[in-house]
């Protein structure tokens, strides 16, 4: 089956239109496109991407493209839970927590949510809102301890 040249041309703007806005991965500009494209015409897309490298193409360049919204995610105050959530529903390697890191972004939410709330809340309801940020289990336990150590001196 021959490709329309017209449509060829069509999903190339359109790739290029979406690439404009922020870089994308395989995965999600083939889900983007699939919706008005045939599976074909999408195929022919992704390769003319890669081709022109303007979507990774090797795991170097998808780890690097990871690496880009970790960094975004973790000014966010995101834990490592969700960021790598959100890299593997955008087909991207995942990465492994600095801890450090982890816990200094856990005493500042921790440090805002208890400046910014009228009422005095309870370590367990910290705790829940650490754990649907992203942070696991063990993160959110050595934050509280330290944030209490912090509150007795």
């Amino acid at each position: 089956m021959s490709l329309n040249p017209k449509r060829l041309a069509q999903i190339k703007t359109k790739i290029l239109r979406i690439l404009a806005g922020r870089n994308y991965s395989e995965q999600e500009l083939h889900k983007k496109l699939k919706t008005q494209f045939t599976a074909d015409e999408v195929l022919f897309g992704l390769s003319w991407a890669k081709n022109y490298q303007l979507i990774p193409n090797s795991i170097e360049e998808q780890q690097n493209l990871a690496q880009l919204f970790v960094a975004s995610w973790q000014r966010k105050k995101f834990g490592i839970n969700k960021i790598n959530q959100k890299l593997k529903e955008k087909g991207l390697p995942t990465v492994s927590a600095d801890p450090l890191v982890e816990i200094t972004n856990a005493l500042t939410l921790i440090q805002k949510r208890t400046q910014s709330s009228t009422k005095n809340l309870t370590k367990e309801q910290l705790a829940r809102y650490l754990l649907s940020k992203g942070y696991s289990t063990q993160t959110v336990q050595k934050a509280l301890r330290q944030w209490l150590t912090e509150l007795k001196s």
